[in-house]
């Protein structure tokens, strides 16, 4: 069935639209198709709903189209699938002017909603309900004016940056995800509740700035893009996987305690702060931010990603060898500090090495002598936290691609602070 483009269907207290199984529904660019339900039970006795079908159908509501439901009866809704395998895929707008705007009442099976970015679909209250334990899958590119609350099914929620909800968002009963998509940045909004497993997709950059655990989230994992998080999550007790193609950002309180990282972990740290948990994996970190950041993993055997450690801005201290990860993996200079307790003991495995354009200062390196100058070498000056110098030096020699390589294999205990900065 296909409303016309500019066309009304304008009804009383009656359903304006109902079809049965396998239909499908067009409401072209400017048509409306509109009720206003008082009392009635419409065709299938579940209210005077707007447009109403049974199982495994499809209604697409055009840019500039509207489904509105605009009596005053409660469960009288705007779009009603009676059963499942149906699709909503919404560019206009679908309303329930005292009720909500989508009502399933299948108990069982799936449905799905697609509201696209020109898309708006709007109640006073709940934009959308269930009758049972039946599953939805809703894909948000454009904008919720309400409450956007799932029943008790294993429900899918997926954001894209841009798009909005202007109120709460509840996963309901059952096993939900949540994922966040879409490029550029967005961020997460407040008060989502009872989402359990939470997926970072797309190239795109999502902050979330609530805690995890506040989301009912007990997995999360980074596919792809950034995740930058700015909650408290030192109390979160899930999982949380960054692959290859994702970043995870954070500071020593937002980062959770356990991390599997098998791509890049970004310590965001504008303050000091020291992050006691475990990093793993084949991935890298990377210190950015100002502030110093300890890291004094509790864990027996430290961190053990393999990935190597990249130093950009501030201090990253660290007392012991395996703080930084494997010792296959190496540190690369490019702006920061690394200061190193009394007791620290390089392992003989580690690289150390220079980024491509920077040499080494004080809490940087010195030449190592006028032959090794001329040869391009430079040196890393060891010293404790009261400035004493350690006569050993370490020589790195940039490469053809003007990068610099250098190792060292640590022989005393008392070695503390490399640094660098332009120049």
């Amino acid at each position: 069935m296909t409303v016309g483009a500019n066309a009304q269907i304008v009804v009383g207290d009656a359903t304006a639209i109902a079809l049965a199984d396998n239909a499908t529904i067009v409401v072209q660019s400017g048509a409306q198709v509109k009720n206003s339900a008082l009392t009635g039970n419409g065709t299938y006795g579940t209210g005077a709903d707007t447009i109403a079908f049974r199982n495994n159908s499809t209604l697409t509501v055009e840019q500039g189209a509207a489904v509105i439901s605009g009596g005053t009866e409660g469960n009288a809704e705007a779009v009603n699938p009676e059963g499942t395998g149906n699709t909503i895929i919404n560019n206009g707008t679908i309303q329930g002017v005292h009720s909500a705007a989508i009502w399933f009442q299948n108990t069982s099976g799936s449905n799905t909603v697609i509201n696209n970015a020109t898309g708006v679909i709007e109640a006073p209250g709940n934009v959308m309900g269930a009758s049972g334990n039946g599953a939805v899958d809703f894909t948000n590119r454009g904008q919720v004016i309400g409450n956007l609350v799932f029943a008790g099914g294993n429900d899918t929620l997926r954001l894209y940056t841009g798009s909005s909800v202007s109120g709460t968002i509840n996963g309901g009963g059952g096993n939900n995800l949540l994922t966040l998509n879409g490029t550029g940045t967005d961020t997460l909004p407040t008060g989502i509740t009872n989402f359990q497993t939470l997926q970072k997709q797309d190239t795109g950059t999502w902050t979330v700035a609530s805690s995890m655990g506040a989301m009912g989230v007990t997995s999360a994992e980074v596919q792809q893009g950034t995740l930058a998080l700015t909650g408290n999550n030192t109390q979160y007790t899930g999982t949380m996987l960054v692959d290859q193609a994702g970043i995870l950002q954070g500071s020593s309180q937002s980062l959770p305690g356990a991390i599997t990282d098998n791509g890049l972990v970004q310590f965001a740290q504008a303050a000091n702060g020291t992050y006691a948990g475990l990093i793993s994996g084949t991935g890298s970190a990377e210190k950015d931010g100002a502030g110093t950041l300890t890291l004094a993993p509790t864990a027996a055997g430290g961190n053990t990603y393999t990935g190597g450690t990249v130093l950009k801005q501030g201090v990253l201290s660290v007392s012991a060898d395996n703080a930084l990860g494997g010792t296959a993996g190496g540190v690369t200079f490019d702006g920061g500090t690394l200061q190193l307790g009394s007791s620290f003991d390089l392992a003989s495995t580690r690289a150390l090495s220079v980024a491509a354009g920077r040499r080494h200062h004080r809490y940087t390196g010195l030449p190592v002598d006028d032959r090794a100058k001329r040869d391009g070498y430079y040196g890393l000056v060891l010293q404790d936290r009261l400035g004493h110098v350690d006569d050993r030096r370490l020589a790195h020699r940039p490469d053809r691609r003007g990068g610099a390589r250098g190792h060292a294999r640590a022989q005393r205990q008392r070695r503390t602070a490399y640094g660098q900065r332009d120049g």
